[in-house]
Formats: structure tokens, C-alpha cells, sequence
């Protein structure tokens, strides 16, 4: 595989990193598109490793300066993955909390019908 094909594998890496950190996460239909887009880098990925492995050769400096930039990119997509779980554990932890103040002070009776007798006879 050619430097130039490698450049090319990298940079499309690249700019899937950074149409990754411009994706609302919170936006549920964006979960397909994310879930595509990491499964084209992976491929790439791979398709970089096989070229360079059938080479027998290491990146150069043009690849590794690419290479240092989808890193920093993806360091920026960890931190927002890590926001958005810490902020999900937040809204999971209110919602059980709420649920064990409502059991707390909506018991159920232990007996709802039943008869009254009384003692005395007419």
C-alpha cells in the first residue's frame, strides 16, 4: 500500500473522528449514524495495519502527524462519552432514588375489604 493510500485511510479516519464530535449524542436517532461511523474507522483501521504489515514497514512522519491528530480527536470524543454516561448515571440514580421515596410512602394495606363484627346481639 502506497503513502499516499495510507494518508488517505488516515485522513478519512480523521474526518470521521471529527463527524463524531459534531454528532448530538443526545439525539437518539443519531445512534445509527454513530454506530456506522465507528464501524467504518475500524475499518480502516484495519485496512492501515494490513498495508503497513504487508510492507514491513512503520508510518512515516507525514502518517504519524495524522495519526496524532485523530488521537487528539478522540480523546475529545472519549471526554464527551464520558460526560454523557455520568450524566445518564445522574438521571438513573434520581429516578431510582424517586422510586424508593414513593415506595416509602405509598405501602400498600394488607387488608383493603372486610367485616365488622360486633359483639353485642339485639
Amino acid at each position: 500500500m502506497s503513502e499516499a493510500a495510507v494518508e488517505s485511510l488516515l485522513s478519512r479516519m480523521k474526518d470521521i473522528s471529527t463527524e463524531l464530535l459534531q454528532l448530538d449524542l443526545e439525539e437518539e436517532a443519531n445512534f445509527n449514524l454513530l454506530l456506522l461511523l465507528q464501524v467504518e474507522q475500524s475499518e480502516l483501521r484495519e485496512r492501515v495495519d494490513e498495508g503497513l504489515i504487508s510492507e514491513r514497514r512503520t508510518y512515516t512522519d507525514a502518517e504519524k502527524s495524522i495519526l496524532a491528530e485523530c488521537l487528539g480527536l478522540e480523546k475529545q470524543l472519549l471526554e464527551v462519552f464520558r460526560h454523557l454516561s455520568e450524566q445518564a448515571n445522574r438521571e438513573l440514580s434520581l429516578i431510582a432514588n424517586g422510586k424508593i421515596t414513593r415506595n416509602a410512602y405509598l405501602q400498600e394495606a394488607t387488608q383493603i375489604n372486610g367485616y365488622f363484627i360486633d359483639s353485642k346481639s339485639k
